[in-house]
């Protein structure tokens, strides 16, 4: 009869156990995502495709991806936070070395509407050229540029993600670029991504997505 017992009590044990280790999982696609180039400061580019790299080397200009997701609705503790990109068929330029792309935590509001290079908000400019942002990027990626349609790029932002759940920093979501930005340019070095607003050309599954799994 013991031993029924301690059976039970360590089978349910495990079973708690795994039950606190499976969470729940929701996807978000962003609420606002574009890109800014520094070749067209003055450019709207909402509804495009994103771009992060630069193609010459010979004067600035950089395209960098904004992304920002509503976790108004994310509660408790984040256990992974991963932020996948799906790559477009129209541009991508590559090197043999690859390019390593960085997300940053953007450090001011911007409006999917008007946001460039210059203002992130109409008649408003950024306090540098290019975006506000934490210089020490949250994650980084190594990616050797591709035609290849939908392959996904994975960053994961765990600890950011959670910050903006719990409030103890502002969501304006994340900056995608090649170390160096805006200042140091690239030659060679370019890949287009799928928008949430322009995806026709591989699917609505190539949107961008934040997959978020909380702690039960």
């Amino acid at each position: 009869m013991k031993s029924k017992f301690l059976l039970f009590v360590f089978t349910s044990l495990v079973f708690c156990g795994a039950a606190n280790l499976r969470g729940k999982t929701i996807t978000l696609q962003p609420e606002a995502d574009t890109r800014i180039y520094q070749g067209d400061p003055a450019a709207n580019l909402s509804r495009q495709q994103l771009f992060v790299g630069t193609i010459r080397a010979d004067n600035q200009t950089h395209n960098a991806t904004l992304l920002r997701f509503d976790l108004e609705k994310i509660k408790g503790k984040i256990t992974s936070a991963m932020l996948n990109l799906y790559t477009a068929p129209d541009a991508q330029v590559g090197v043999s070395k690859g390019m390593t792309i960085e997300a940053h935590r953007l450090t001011a509001d911007w409006d999917f509407k008007t946001v460039t290079f210059n203002d992130h908000t109409k008649g408003d400019p950024w306090k540098t050229s290019g975006g506000d942002f934490d210089p020490e990027p949250v994650a980084a990626v190594k990616h050797n540029p591709t035609k290849e349609i939908g392959m996904a790029l994975t960053f994961d932002i765990t600890s950011l993600a959670q910050k903006w759940a719990d409030q103890s920093a502002p969501n304006f979501g994340v900056l995608l670029c090649l170390p160096g930005y805006p200042q140091q340019a690239y030659k060679g070095e370019l890949q287009a991504f799928e928008s949430a607003a322009n995806f026709m050309k591989t699917g609505a599954q190539y949107a961008p997505a934040l997959v978020i799994t909380t702690a039960d």
